[in-house]
């Protein structure tokens, strides 16, 4: 199972939490992108991508589950999205999975 949450916090910065579990242990699991976008009135706008390069804690090694939050500080005012995407590799392969939230 997957699922991710954007929230706001009092200071402004948007907060992406997300969870991953699988039915057995994983060589790595979690999230291997996470794209930040920005509603500019006709368009998202992709202002801000989170690679497990950027940060290697996205991903978690010889584990069945993993969460973590990521903080951005957003540019503009209004709407905004954040496109999830997770990550889970074993001896038979890879499995990844997308939500917007």
């Amino acid at each position: 199972s997957y699922s991710a949450t954007l929230t706001s916090i009092e200071n402004g910065d948007l907060c992406v939490y997300f969870r991953v579990v699988a039915r057995n242990t994983m060589d790595t699991i979690g999230v291997s992108n996470i794209n930040i976008q920005w509603y500019n009135g006709s368009r998202w706008v992709g202002e801000k991508t989170y690679t497990s390069t950027d940060i290697p804690e996205l991903l978690k090694s010889n584990s069945a589950s993993h969460s973590d939050t990521v903080t951005y500080t957003p540019t503009h005012s209004g709407s905004y999205r954040a496109v999830v995407t997770f990550y889970a590799k074993d001896s038979t392969g890879v499995s990844t999975k997308q939500t917007t939230t």
